[in-house]
């Protein structure tokens, strides 16, 4: 109880739901056998649905005429349930059967049992014509339903022998589709035989096709290899390179003590740059061109690598010392050739620089 009131507080602009709560309290005061109240909250049901025309005024209006009669307060109870009869909810039996109750009741109590007694019997009058009229209802709901399975035993009959011929005709198709399925996959299976018969051949002739190139790239390889040696042997034979030559020769105690014999003239190197680039097909000129910034010692230093001589000969035909020569070519790797020898060692790179073109005069 306390909540429904709460409810009339928290939502008072809800007011086309006042008139059912009011009536809701009232009913619980009644089953609490608290008819004052209930007769409060039914009053207070009715004001609110006669402000708003509401439908269910008939109704409210019954219930507030059956708690007049149960307390006993009899002055306007006839009018009450002369309003409520006005009402158009009183047209069906169901209405008019608990009409006639709260009449009956209202007269019972007022003394008048003769009109009770008919209203009584109007009342059973009307129990009883809610009965017919559900009997009859129910027989009608039989024999509509009766009907239905007749109609509903024709459309399977019917259907029956639709999905006969259906099945007949499927069965055709189906049959049809099986010969033109194993046609489609006798042509699929011999397609991809011929296609593995034809990728094999391919792939013998690229085996084939590889394997001629892998020779021919080899024996290219070892023909540069040669030509490259001899070309080496070439300019050994030249004799302002003795030095080199001697290099070669020399014991590791000659190496120590007489170092200053082996390094090159301004002259000796000269000429050798001139050798290198005849026999390496302008290899010194496509260095200079190339990396422009290039100091001579660099390019002395290339042509000998490019020569084949060891880091060790070359400090000592250049007359400098092993630590001097090893921090120049790596100044060199970093800051003149440094994306170009990212994957490989130094010498080797210079060892394959090749540009191939005729040399310019020296």
């Amino acid at each position: 109880m306390e909540r429904a009131a709460n409810l009339i507080n928290v939502y008072p602009t809800e007011q086309r739901l006042l008139p059912r709560l009011y009536e809701r309290i009232s009913t619980s005061y009644q089953m609490e056998e608290n008819k004052e109240e209930a007769l409060k909250w039914i009053s207070k049901a009715t004001d609110s649905a006669k402000g708003q025309k509401s439908t269910s005024l008939c109704n409210l209006l019954l219930s507030k005429a059956e708690i007049l009669t149960e307390l006993g307060r009899l002055d306007s109870v006839d009018y009450y349930l002369n309003a409520a009869e006005r009402g158009n909810d009183t047209q069906s039996y169901a209405a008019q059967a608990i009409f006639k109750l709260a009449r009956a009741k209202y007269e019972a109590q007022r003394g008048d049992y003769k009109a009770a007694y008919k209203t009584h019997r109007k009342y059973s009058e009307f129990l009883d014509s809610m009965y017919k009229e559900n009997e009859q209802n129910r027989v009608a709901e039989f024999q509509r339903r009766y009907d239905y399975q007749d109609v509903a035993i024709a459309l399977d009959r019917i259907k029956i022998e639709s999905q006969a011929k259906n099945i007949k005709w499927l069965s055709i198709t189906v049959a049809l589709l099986a010969l033109l399925l194993a046609a489609l996959s006798y042509a699929y299976i011999q397609r991809q035989r011929r296609i593995k018969v034809e990728i094999a051949r391919d792939k013998s002739i690229n085996s084939a096709v590889t394997g001629i190139e892998e020779q021919m790239r080899q024996d290219l390889l070892r023909r540069d290899r040669h030509i490259e040696s001899l070309r080496n042997r070439v300019i050994m034979m030249d004799n302002t390179l003795d030095k080199i030559r001697a290099l070669r020769d020399a014991s590791p105690r000659e190496r120590v003590t007489e170092s200053a014999r082996f390094t090159m003239t301004d002259a000796e190197m000269e000429h050798m740059l001139a050798t290198v680039n005849i026999c390496h097909e302008g290899f010194v000129d496509g260095l200079r061109e190339e990396y422009p910034t290039l100091a001579d010692k660099d390019v002395e230093i290339c042509a000998m690598i490019k020569l084949g001589l060891q880091s060790r000969d070359i400090a000592l035909l250049m007359g400098m010392s092993d630590n001097t020569l090893k921090t120049r070519k790596k100044r060199l790797k970093k800051e003149k050739f440094s994306e170009e020898t990212s994957d490989m060692q130094f010498d080797e790179w210079i060892q394959s620089k090749n540009y191939g073109r005729e040399p310019d005069d020296y």
